[in-house]
């Protein structure tokens, strides 16, 4: 079964693709699965990349904040007219940005526009950190995606640092359940200008999880800027990083010198998450990287967490051989972790 034949049943509407169990298919293109519910039924991805299957939403345009604004719940911009109720806004100052109201963080954000009066633009979350006059705002109306039962991916592009198994775009409300892995992929599933994603079921105990980039900054699942990210109920042995957030990797088509990489994720969720490292591994299972706005960790067992930012740690066994289990980064870091 080619790609195209693939990508043919997935258009057609239906919800099942139904492929044998555990088998391989090599794909040269990317499976698009935007505004779609797909069931893989286990059957293992091989791909050259840079995207095996993706679901994007789509670029609208972009205004400017026209004036500050902190512990609100609206934004007042420049020109409200793309805007519409239930988009995506994505809030970008042109580069990286040191904040010391949020040691090691970076400014912007990305919300979802729930009203509007005039060019006062309602949003969800609220601003909770200073946002300035002059930050670029950009807009995506979202698609969605609901993924069930992937068997694996694996990249014939080894090294590659763009490498990407599974890539959630400006999506909201997208859901993937039942994940076995990712072989030589940068990352294994992307999420970047999301909102309310759900993750679960991940299940990575094979050597589908084995990377093999070098040095390596590899990453079962990597959360860019996104809010509301949920994993939950998933398994991990990894010999590099089990599951990232921080809004350090974005990928797919960014507004030309966006500064889109200096955007945190905000509101991260981990429950019921066993994430372990392999004997030869030093990396954190957990890497927070730090301009995050909060991160809820609670009822897992991970070997070894870094986190940056503020956010509730509750009955978590971390536990790091050789090095601290946890670890907090960030001098000027409220201290708000427990």
């Amino acid at each position: 079964i080619s790609e195209a034949a693939i990508q043919a049943a997935i258009d057609s509407g239906k919800k099942v693709v139904f492929l044998p169990d555990k088998k391989s298919y090599a794909i040269s293109s990317t499976i698009d699965v935007t505004d779609k519910e797909v069931d893989f039924n286990w059957a293992v991805l091989k791909y050259s990349g840079p995207v095996a299957v993706k679901a994007k939403g789509t670029y609208v345009g972009f205004t400017t904040l026209s004036a500050d604004c902190i512990g609100q719940d609206y934004i007042t911009v420049s020109n409200s007219e793309r805007i519409e109720v239930g988009a995506i806004l994505v809030l970008s100052d042109t580069g990286y940005k040191f904040s010391e109201e949020r040691s090691y963080y970076h400014n912007g954000g990305v919300f979802t526009v729930t009203r509007k009066s005039g060019d006062n633009i309602y949003v969800s979350p609220s601003i909770e950190f200073t946002q300035y006059a002059g930050t670029t705002v950009y807009i995506y109306s979202p698609a969605t995606a609901a993924l069930k039962n992937i068997g694996g991916i694996e990249s014939a592009n080894e090294n590659e640092v763009e490498d990407c198994g599974i890539l959630l775009f400006a999506c909201k409300n997208a859901v993937v359940d039942g994940f076995r892995g990712v072989n030589n992929s940068y990352m294994g599933l992307s999420v970047s200008f999301c909102v309310n994603t759900h993750i679960r079921n991940l299940n990575a105990e094979s050597n589908l999880n084995r990377f093999s980039q070098t040095p390596g900054n590899n990453y079962l699942v990597a959360v860019g800027p996104s809010s509301y990210t949920y994993v939950s109920d998933s398994f991990a042995v990894s010999e590099w990083h089990a599951y990232t957030c921080g809004g350090a990797f974005t990928l797919g088509d960014l507004p030309e010198n966006s500064g889109a990489k200096s955007v945190p994720a905000q509101y991260m969720y981990v429950e019921r998450c066993v994430f372990l490292r392999s004997a030869a591994s030093e990396q954190y299972m957990l890497l927070d990287h730090g301009n995050g706005y909060k991160s809820f960790i609670r009822d897992s067992t991970i070997q070894g967490i870094g986190i940056c930012n503020g956010g509730v740690i509750e009955n978590v066994s971390a536990t790091f051989p050789g090095n601290e289990p946890i670890r907090l980064w960030g001098s000027s870091r409220p201290d708000v972790c427990k």
